[in-house]
């Protein structure tokens, strides 16, 4: 800024002193006389010192006399002089805008020429303050006051007025800007700088210009072609009169910025005309052949030119899209079969639910419709290489497909490709090979079918397949395996009642081989579980005080490095669950959370309602829509690994040490849940822990259900020993005949069937002494249950005993009432002889 700036614009002082040194070397003369005069005073006496006076007095007159006309000659100019001052006042006077300087009360201080000449003032004495200069102009006077108001606060401000008098008399319209700019002088007085210029031609080119975009908009509104600009997020920002008329749009509805593309177009074409994100600063340019539909409902084929332009991060701008109506009787149609061909096709190609795409032979996207663009999320567009939307593993297998049709192959073999997505998803594409007549730059057409869903249920069948034949597997195992620990431990007890006393050495041998036969039992007992084969007596639990039952059985299992947490919500629904298999799956998953956490850790039990509308929202496969009661074991583990976790419910499997686990933790849980028609799943992640949820069915009880029930004790019978015929009928020929011996010994009469055939024909001759028939559940030739239909037919009041080493769902619910009884295998003989003497005597 230079000093001539300074003094304009700063708040320092228009005038100033100014340089006051021409004067001074005649003020130090004078002073250097006097001082040297003073002491001679002193010396000289009588007449000598008037002398001296008198001559003093001479010479200051002649001095005076001498600066009066080197004065009056111009030598010296004894004036206080502003350089400065001067400068900035004659800058502010000849300046070309009218420059007013006025005090806080509005007294001009200072008008310049061009301000004089503005409002007609002859001189300074005729110059008036802007309100007053333009008077009768009540829109120069509101603005004058605005810019008052905005000085008062100490702050600058600009208006622009037009005005048609000056000096009080009319003239041209003409437009004034008007600046105001406080400061303050010398004095520190407050003062304001008015400036007003002439914008008159300013407002002419700019209205010049308006009008000549209003006629610019006014052509295009009425252009032969419709024409329309799409924001990025599909929100139409303009829409010319043509293309509105033709769709029945009101144009106010456009301009209010509620419009879309979704309104005027159908899906899946609307797709294609939002922009996709892009390459920054990449442009596109498509010509689509678009169904627009109208008010009325009607469809109306047109071929748009789109063209977007995308910003430097890649954003899409609006689009300037040109529509071209190709409806019958349209501008342009000429052959009306031609035009009729084009439109079926492109209404085929855009609206197929499957999506087709062209290619050349680099691989490059020809053409694809909206199917395709969604396929792909959006990511596709006119020469872009289709290989990068497929993930690395899979690119050979595409570049294999596209080279057979590069050949010209006639049958191509669909190929499966993983898409190079965030979230894994999976795709078939159908390759054909384009005819070299008919070739247009394409070399291969494409048809993609997405298989993310199938793959996802194949994969869900397979593992409920592989699962279920697991299940069979353990299922038959623990059916024979049963029938062996049943020989083993009858023989066991038989030797220990009848054979041996405590001291004979042979004795804890024996008591060994029952113990380690009992414990392969609670195996057989998992294996059960697994296979949805376990005996069960359910009952209905109210988790509120099953749950917190838990602590005191988890207790030592957990250990003091481990805290548990118990939440259930209020007014929690029912279940009806085996009580001890609930006590299970509490157990299994807690020890199993323990194991996850070898430093200590947390595990969090909770339970609460599932509504069948929630239940799609927690995103967990094949659940039927019903209510229920989640309970969920979370633990602040290390996670499990992502490739094993399809693993974790299959028997045996383990990631523990050797002799650390059994392997059957895990798969007790899911056969025991799968057996109450409930789910179970786990969702882990390395590092974060692991949360099993745990779905069962809700369980709505009758008030007789819910009513309490008098305690009844369990009668103790001290002697096993009974009278009656009882038909044992067992295919296992070891089983049936320790089964007959020790219910021989204790007094009744044994009659033996090999399978359901044979003791139908011991019945047919002994049928009225029998009372009793204690039979297994699956033999050769007939099996128990259908034995016993056959056999109640002629003996309908006989008691059944079904023992068997595994319970079937469709058999329980064959057998409710109270005729039948179900012992299961393995047993002990107290447990044989007890059910037998408790049965007879119902």
């Amino acid at each position: 800024m230079t000093d001539i700036d300074a003094h304009v614009m700063a708040p320092a002082p228009i005038s100033d002193a100014g340089d006051r040194s021409t004067p001074l070397w005649i003020a130090a003369v004078i002073g250097c006389v006097v001082l040297i005069s003073a002491p001679a005073f002193v010396f000289f006496q009588g007449e000598t010192a008037g002398t001296f006076v008198w001559a003093l007095m001479a010479a200051f007159a002649v001095a005076g006399l001498m600066a009066l006309v080197v004065v009056g000659i111009g030598l010296v100019d004894l004036r206080l002089r502003s350089r400065r001052g001067d400068l900035a006042t004659s800058l502010l006077t000849n300046m070309p805008d009218g420059v007013l300087l006025t005090d806080s009360t509005g007294r001009i201080v200072l008008p310049n020429k061009a301000y004089l000449a503005m409002t007609d003032a002859d001189n300074e004495r005729d110059a008036r303050p802007i309100h007053l200069a333009f008077g009768g102009e009540p829109l120069m006077a509101e603005a004058v006051y605005r810019l008052n108001m905005a000085v008062k606060q100490g702050r600058s401000a600009v208006e622009e007025v037009r005005v048609t008098s000056r000096g009080g008399s009319k003239t041209a319209p003409t437009w004034l800007r008007i600046n105001a700019q406080p400061f303050a002088d010398g004095a520190r007085k407050r003062l304001t700088l008015w400036t007003i210029s002439d914008v008159t031609r300013q407002r002419e080119k700019q209205e010049n210009i308006v009008e000549e975009l209003q006629q610019a908009i006014d052509y295009l509104d009425h252009a032969p072609a419709g024409f329309l600009s799409i924001e990025g997020d599909g929100t139409i920002g303009y829409i010319n009169a043509t293309l509105a008329n033709q769709l029945g749009i009101d144009l106010g509805e456009a301009a209010a910025g509620t419009l879309r593309v979704s309104d005027i177009v159908s899906d899946p074409q609307a797709s294609m005309m939002i922009a996709p994100a892009a390459r920054p600063g990449e442009v596109r340019s498509e010509i689509l052949d678009i169904d627009f539909i109208g008010r009325d409902g009607r469809s109306r084929p047109s071929r748009v030119y789109h063209h977007v332009s995308y910003s430097a991060d890649g954003t899409p701008g609006a689009s300037r899209t040109l529509v071209v109506d190709r409806s019958a009787g349209s501008v342009g149609d000429i052959d009306e079969g031609l035009r009729l061909a084009e439109i079926r096709f492109a209404r085929f190609f855009n609206t197929a639910p499957m999506a087709i795409a062209s290619i050349d032979a680099q691989g490059r996207v020809v053409r694809f419709n909206a199917a395709f663009g969604r396929l792909l999320d959006n990511r596709a567009s006119k020469g872009s290489r289709l290989v990068e939307a497929v993930g690395d593993a899979d690119r050979p297998g595409f570049d294999n497909a596209l080279g057979l049709a590069k050949a010209g192959q006639g049958i191509i073999p669909p190929v499966d490709l993983k898409l190079a997505t965030r979230d894994e998803r999976w795709v078939r594409f159908y390759m054909a090979a384009v005819d070299e007549v008919d070739k247009d730059g394409e070399t291969a057409l494409i048809f993609g079918v997405e298989t993310t869903e199938q793959r996802k249920l194949q994969a869900q069948f397979a593992q409920s397949e592989k699962m279920n034949a697991i299940g069979n597997l353990a299922a038959s195992i623990a059916h024979d395996f049963n029938n062996l620990l049943t020989v083993i431990i009858l023989s066991c007890e038989e030797v220990l009642n009848e054979h041996l006393v405590p001291s004979d050495p042979a004795f804890q041998n024996i008591i060994k081989i029952k113990q380690n036969a009992n414990r392969a039992a609670a195996l057989v007992s998992q294996l059960l579980a697994f296979a949805r084969q376990q005996d069960r007596q359910l009952k209905i639990l109210d988790l509120r005080q099953t749950l917190p039952d838990a602590r005191a059985l988890l207790g030592r299992s957990l250990g003091e490095q481990v805290s548990l947490d118990v939440n259930t919500a209020r007014g929690l629904w029912f279940v009806k669950a085996d009580r001890q298999q609930f006590d299970q799956i509490v157990m299994n998953l807690s020890v199993n959370a323990r194991d996850a956490m070898p430093g200590g850790g947390r595990l969090t039990i909770r339970a609460l309602n599932v509504e069948a509308a929630q239940v799609e929202s927690y995103g967990f496969p094949a659940m039927s829509m019903r209510d229920y009661v989640l309970i969920e074991f979370g633990d602040t583990g290390g996670g499990i690994p992502q490739e094993i976790v399809d693993r974790i419910f299959e028997p045996f499997f383990t990631t523990k040490e050797m002799g650390k686990g059994t392997g059957l933790g895990l798969s007790t849980v899911y056969g025991i849940i799968k057996q109450m028609d409930g789910y179970v799943f786990v969702t882990s992640a390395p590092g974060k822990g692991t949360t099993f949820h745990i779905f069962l069915p809700r369980y709505v009880p009758s008030e007789k259900e819910l009513s309490p029930k008098a305690e009844t004790r369990e009668k103790k019978v001290p002697d096993l020993t009974g009278n009656g015929t009882i038909l044992v009928v067992e295919d296992e020929e070891d089983v049936r005949k320790h089964v007959a011996h020790a219910l021989g010994k204790r007094g009744y009469s044994i009659l033996q069937a090999g399978d359901g055939a044979a003791a139908l024909d011991v019945m047919r001759t002994r049928g009225a002494d029998v009372h009793l028939v204690l039979t297994d559940v699956k033999m050769p030739v007939m099996d128990g249950p259908s034995m016993v239909h056959e056999l109640r037919r002629d003996w309908p009041d006989v008691k059944i005993i079904f023992m068997s080493g595994f319970a079937d769902g469709a058999f329980e619910r064959e057998f409710k009432d109270d005729a039948v009884t179900f012992l299961p295998k393995p047993f002990e003989l107290k447990a044989l002889a007890q059910a037998v003497k408790d049965k007879l005597a119902s």
